[in-house]
């Protein structure tokens, strides 16, 4: 089966994020992507959703954190 090759506009929503946000990831190395010889960015779709669910995981941890800090603070 053959992977399934997305724009910076298609990438975005699957992220709930901006394209320029999608591109930013691009350049920082945290979303790997494949570079036409014209200089167009895609995005493989397995990465895209790798890296939402990576955004989710981290969002968790921090309501956690912050859960945590709020309870110390309160007792």
């Amino acid at each position: 089966m053959s992977e399934v090759i997305l724009t910076p506009s298609a990438a975005a929503p699957l992220c709930e994020m901006s394209e320029g946000w999608i591109r930013r990831a691009a350049d920082m190395g945290k979303l790997p992507c494949i570079v036409t010889t014209t200089g167009r960015r895609l995005f493989k779709q397995s990465d895209v959703l790798a890296l939402k669910e990576k955004l989710g995981e981290q969002a968790s941890e921090e309501s956690a954190e912050k859960e945590m800090k709020a309870a110390n603070r309160v007792s």
